[in-house]
């Protein structure tokens, strides 16, 4: 639902900027300054009431003696880094090296497809508009297909189903746009591009949310960001290298899919989905159990 609110607001606010261009026929300068004008409003206003919400809490560690703040925190991820591959190498340890891949590509889909139809298809900004008004609109049932396969299957089944299938999306879509006359296949490309996204992100982030180690959940929801945008822009740069290398441009979007496939590899030798979720269990008894007996040193 976090999810279906979110490409919700974002169709709404593709389809102002896409009035504003009809009505006043501004040009893609102007029309980049307001819409990034609207965005800092918009923006700026849920940050007040994020901040609201924002309420003190208490300190879940400390900073230990003899150490600073500038060097506490690479420490701790050190630790954290061997923490994963000591005591979780199967669950959230290899989730997370399949999102540094996955992610590497999702997010770079967006860079990747304005710059191939503009150069490919030669879209004006009117078209480019609508495509991703498109692209939008359809994240929406993805989103709820998500959570249909997830409960007829499992979540991870579900999450391994869509890496496949949009490989396979991505595979048709670059070859089959290769020149300007493709414009309705683009835009059919548009709703499958779409639908995959938002099959992709709500499973992302509740396969992590449940195999989360308890206790950790704010260390470990940084390093989840960090795996998230460590090779974001390798896509990018190896795109432009071979555009500018005179390879067909097909071939530079369809490089995306390695990304995707390595990710697989890593969701695919994980744990079975069952018992990821066992593993977290044993997990939260030991922090009980610990926190127990810390608790029966304390009064003794």
């Amino acid at each position: 639902m976090y999810y279906i609110v979110l490409f919700g607001h974002q169709v709404i606010f593709l389809v102002i900027i896409a009035a504003i261009v009809l009505i006043w026929s501004t040009d893609s300068v102007l029309t980049a300054q307001i819409s990034q004008a609207i965005d800092v409003i918009v923006t700026g206003a849920y940050f007040v009431v994020t901040f609201y919400y924002f309420t003190k809490k208490e300190a879940k560690a400390k900073l230990p003696e003899g150490s600073n703040l500038c060097g506490a925190g690479f420490t701790q991820v050190f630790r954290t880094a061997k923490g994963l591959y000591q005591h979780y190498p199967k669950t959230i340890g290899n989730f997370f090296l399949g999102c540094v891949f996955s992610e590497a590509a999702i997010n770079s889909f967006s860079t990747v497809s304005v710059i191939y139809i503009n150069e490919v298809l030669k879209f004006d900004t009117m078209k480019t508009t609508i495509l991703f008004l498109i692209i939008l609109l359809s994240t929406l049932p993805g989103s709820y297909f998500a959570n249909w396969l997830s409960n007829k299957t499992s979540v991870m089944l579900s999450f391994k189903i869509q890496i496949v299938s949009f490989i396979i999306v991505n595979f048709a879509a670059f070859l089959i746009l290769t020149d300007p006359s493709k414009t309705i296949e683009a835009y059919i490309c548009g709703v499958f591009w779409g639908f995959h996204l938002g099959w992709y992100y709500p499973l992302e982030k509740l396969i992590y949310s449940v195999i989360i180690p308890e206790g950790q959940e704010s260390e470990l929801a940084g390093f989840f960001l960090y795996c998230t945008q460590i090779l974001a822009f390798l896509p990018p740069l190896v795109f432009t290298i071979m555009n500018e290398s005179g390879v067909n441009l097909k071939w530079a979007g369809i490089h995306l899919n390695a990304y995707l496939f390595v990710g697989l590899v890593f969701f695919q030798i994980m744990l079975p989905w069952d018992e990821c979720l066992e593993a977290a269990k044993v997990n939260e008894m030991r922090k009980s159990n610990e926190l127990n007996e810390e608790r029966k040193n304390d009064n003794a």
